[in-house]
């Protein structure tokens, strides 16, 4: 499931910070990393300095295999047969490296899928902030569009009785009509801008 290129660094990672080995990449190509760590002592392998080579291999999409050889010299390999004590040892890494690896990889893929989800926890605060401030400001405007309305039912009644005075009134009259066609425009804007 760990793709190759992570895979690689995992392996670095893992002998340097559990055995303090240092790898070496001897070999590299699309499908496959081959490392080898010379003469090197680890007591739950061997009394005795041997050779550690390993292949990380691509063996499908997003599937990657680790294979490990204990040698002691040219042609002397552990095997089940043959300094099998060092061979039980080598799998027992393989499946502690294992472990290791899918922690790594998992909480590395947790960790972007908790980060991604506290991106969107913030928009979705940021919208309803947001969302709570238009509705504030639409309950403004329509206050106001109230109290705009309220002062025009006040100025009517006011013309119905001045018409005595009916030069002055049809002065009044037209300013009216032009502030209320403004803020019917105003109002329709402000509504149609809102759909």
């Amino acid at each position: 499931d760990v793709p190759l290129d992570q895979l690689s660094d995992y392996w670095d990672d893992y002998w340097k910070e559990n055995y303090d080995v240092k790898i070496s990449r001897e070999d590299r190509s699309r499908d496959f990393e081959v490392y080898l760590a010379e003469q090197i002592r680890m007591s739950q392998v061997s009394d005795k300095a041997f050779d550690l080579w390993s292949k990380l291999v691509v063996m499908g999409e997003e599937q990657t295999s680790v294979a490990l050889a204990v040698s002691f010299g040219y042609d002397i390999n552990a095997s089940p047969d043959a300094f099998s004590r060092s061979f039980n040892a080598s799998e027992d890494l393989l499946l502690e490296f294992r472990d290791y690896a899918y922690n790594r990889y998992f909480n590395g893929q947790i960790e972007e899928v908790q980060d991604a989800l506290a991106d969107v926890r913030d928009n979705r605060e940021d919208a309803v902030d947001d969302q709570e401030k238009s509705s504030r400001r639409i309950e403004k405007w329509q206050d106001k569009i109230r109290k705009y309305e309220e002062k025009i039912a006040e100025e009517r009644q006011e013309l119905v009785a001045e018409e005595n005075e009916a030069s002055q009134a049809e002065d009044e009259i037209a300013n009216l009509e032009y502030e209320l066609s403004r803020l019917q425009n105003l109002r329709s804007e402000y509504l149609n801008g809102r759909k």
